[in-house]
């Protein structure tokens, strides 16, 4: 995946909320991998160990795949990102996962790619896909208005792996015309407020920025 793209920004932000647990799993950080190290020098056990989790998360293609799969088996530290305490909770996890997957994330990653990615290479912005695509986010924004007048954040009255799929596009959104949408809804402002103000996701986003500013060969 793309540093610049949604997804990565989402799997980067687990990264930096359970940076202490992660490190045994994968680096946390972007910089090259050494894809043919010195197996001489490490533990049989270790090796193993090492080559059966790249070869678990390789078959993870999908971001939502990944951050669940980090969330579950590091449930015990840190932010309890799936909310496992009830299953009444799992379930409606479980629905706003599906509800962000296939109502929220669509419209908002065309107008990301429209407002965001196009202009960074060069490529003029559809305003006809942008209008098209801001009326059907419109109507999942109402729908998470309502929601918010009853919990703190989408799933339950904690931070939870529905609020942090949502981020990576919101926060690309925020710098955009589309940014108008968020802020008109005083529910969904409060809310992308307080997720956008976390301290790993700006983490995330700064290590991001660091990558992209980067110098290219």
């Amino acid at each position: 995946m793309a540093i610049l793209s949604p997804p990565t920004q989402g799997v980067s932000s687990l990264f930096s909320m359970r940076k202490d647990s992660l490190t045994s799993l994968l680096p946390s950080n972007c910089k090259p991998v050494n894809t043919k190290p010195n197996l001489s020098s490490l533990s049989t056990h270790l090796v193993k160990s090492l080559f059966l989790r790249m070869e678990v998360l390789s078959c993870m293609v999908k971001s939502r795949a990944i951050t669940q799969y980090i969330a579950y088996v590091h449930s015990s530290r840190g932010t309890q990102l799936l909310n496992l305490r009830s299953h009444e909770t799992m379930a409606t996890l479980t629905m706003w996962m599906e509800i962000e997957a296939h109502q929220f994330d669509p419209p908002a990653s065309k107008l990301t790619w429209e407002q965001v990615i196009k202009p960074i290479y060069g490529l003029e912005t559809d305003q006809t896909i942008v209008k098209e695509n801001e009326a059907i986010l419109e109507k999942v924004l109402n729908i998470y208005e309502k929601r918010l007048e009853e919990s703190r954040f989408l799933a339950c009255n904690s931070f939870t792996l529905v609020d942090l799929h949502h981020l990576p596009n919101i926060q690309y959104l925020l710098g955009t015309p589309t940014k108008k949408l968020f802020e008109k809804r005083s529910k969904v402002r409060k809310w992308v407020d307080e997720i956008t103000s976390r301290e790993a996701w700006k983490m995330a986003c700064d290590q991001e920025k660091s990558w992209f500013n980067k110098p290219r060969n």
